[in-house]
């Protein structure tokens, strides 16, 4: 069953459109108060892990459409490689994880990075040296997948809606 994520959209997303009808996410975010409960942590996690797993099951989808010529098998490559990243702040933590699927046969997460928000510049240099370094990763993750998606979506377009000239004599 198709789950509907419009009312449960993340804080926020990046999208890439694979065919006229469907689109993938690769990129959720998803923040809470700096007083959040527990409770509210749990359902967060739940919900990023099956917003990833959905992306996953987009992609599969899409396979059979895009898979019908060479380019299309090329973009589709491309497409795997880009990892299906969560961000999870809760409170003061930031988690960064990666949802993936080996050998197509199950899902898995992997934490790539868990990190305190200090809200006061903190008191030794290596502490601050340390937050910074974990900001500018997260940072990097971010503008890495959105400039390999900006690359591919012209590709992808091209390859569902491609422009048919035609010629034609007097």
């Amino acid at each position: 069953m198709k789950r509907d994520n419009t009312q449960h959209s993340p804080d926020m997303r990046i999208k890439i459109s694979l065919t006229n009808k469907k689109s993938v996410e690769l990129l959720f975010l998803e923040c809470s108060r700096p007083s959040a409960d527990t409770p509210k942590y749990i359902r967060d996690w739940i919900k990023l892990v099956r917003m990833c797993k959905d992306a996953h099951d987009v992609i599969t989808e899409s396979r059979n459409e895009l898979a019908k010529s060479a380019r299309g098998k090329e973009i589709l490559q491309k497409l795997s490689a880009i990892p299906i990243i969560m961000i999870h702040i809760h409170c003061h933590e930031v988690r960064i994880a990666v949802l993936d699927r080996p050998h197509c046969v199950y899902y898995r997460v992997r934490m790539l990075e868990i990190f305190q928000i200090p809200l006061k510049p903190p008191e030794s240099l290596d502490s601050l040296k340390k937050f910074v370094h974990r900001w500018l990763r997260l940072h990097s993750y971010i503008n890495k997948i959105a400039s390999q998606l900006q690359i591919l979506q012209p590709e992808i377009d091209k390859l569902v809606n491609p422009i048919n000239v035609y010629c034609s004599t007097p």
